[in-house]
């Protein structure tokens, strides 16, 4: 697949249906993303979706919050794509960690 075509399988992480889903995020610059898993979900009493980073601590698996707003884990980001599926996710990843052409000669 190309870059463009995976861009498109990208999900919006504004939209109500993609709350409490398991998202996988990459983040980053092109020259060292980072990949997360986690969801998207409210807090009462404030506005917002806030991100929820999946982790293991003391043997015990779970989405945890990492106290940031969606808006806020967002901003400052050179890529910030959300997608469904874990295989996307890692294609991108591939796409776009494959050294430029320019750089191999």
């Amino acid at each position: 697949m190309k870059k463009s075509e995976i861009v498109e399988l990208a999900v919006d992480p504004n939209d109500p249906q993609n709350l409490n889903k398991v998202l996988w995020c990459v983040h980053g610059h092109d020259a060292h993303p980072s990949v997360h898993c986690l969801k998207l979900k409210t807090c009462s009493g404030m506005s917002g979706h806030f991100v929820w980073g999946y982790s293991e601590w003391k043997r015990q698996p779970a989405f945890r919050t990492l106290g940031i707003s969606l808006e806020a884990f967002m901003a400052n980001k050179h890529v910030v794509l959300f997608f469904t599926a874990k295989e996307h996710a890692l294609m991108y990843l591939s796409i776009i960690l494959e050294p430029k052409k320019s750089a191999l000669t």
